[in-house]
This record gives C-alpha cells, structure tokens and sequence, in this order.
C-alpha cells in the first residue's frame, strides 16, 4: 500500500488482520477555529511530511505547527519521535501574518515570528535583504 507521500510500505498478515511493520502515530491537528484534522503517520515520519500532510488537510501553506507544551515545529528533518510527539497528541495549527513594506523601488515580504525576509526590487532601495 501507499501512504500520503507516495511511499509504498509492507504489511504482515496475522491471523487475517493487517498490521503494519512500523508505528503509526495518530495525531489531532487543530486550528484556533476550532477545525481539525485528524492524521496518522509513520512514527520515522518526519516534521516536514507532517506539515505537507496538515497544509493539504487544511488547503493552507505555511502552516506553523505547535505542540501542546508550546513547542514549534522549527526542524523538518526530525522524526516525529525526536520532535518529541506521541501517539494521540493534539497539535496547533497557526497560519502566519504576513506582512509587506514597499518602497518606490523595492518590496520586502516576511511572516511575523518568521525566520526569513523576502525581497527584490533596487538593492539600494531596499531590495536586497540579505544582511537580514
């Protein structure tokens, strides 16, 4: 069979029942309104393929995921093991401002709380971030 990204996992049949050769983590997905999404992954899954699973539950981008210990879910490479998740967590969904700032010759585009800044136009506008 095929999970969500694709990948093909084996199973084992026991005794007419499938079960899988890994874990599976189920975890509650919610945003502040209150709608969730309900996911299982592969516990080797990681922060990354939780994140594309939640933006297309969600029809969002850019989502920022946070656990129940206030936690955000900064490292995509992590296993969600070693993101520290459990089976039945409920995480936060949190869908980024984003703000903009213009000059006559350059824009510049960031995501409050974020980590990185967007930007083009004339570099001695303001068009160039990148000692940002």
């Amino acid at each position: 069979a095929q999970d969500f990204l694709g990948h093909t996992w084996t199973y084992l049949v026991v005794k007419e029942q499938v079960t899988p050769l890994f874990s599976m983590l189920h975890l509650t997905v919610a945003l502040p309104s209150g709608r969730s999404a309900n996911l299982a992954l592969p516990e080797s899954a990681t922060v990354e393929d939780l994140k594309v699973l939640a933006n297309q539950s969600f029809g969002r981008c850019h989502l920022r995921l946070i656990t129940s210990e206030d936690q955000v879910l900064t490292d995509l490479a992590a296993s969600l093991r070693d993101a520290g998740l459990k089976d039945k967590d409920i995480l936060t969904a949190v869908v980024p401002q984003v703000k903009v700032a213009a000059t006559q010759k350059a824009f510049a585009l960031w995501c409050l709380g974020g980590d990185s800044v967007a930007a083009w136009g004339d570099p001695n506008c303001g068009g160039d971030s990148s000692s940002v």
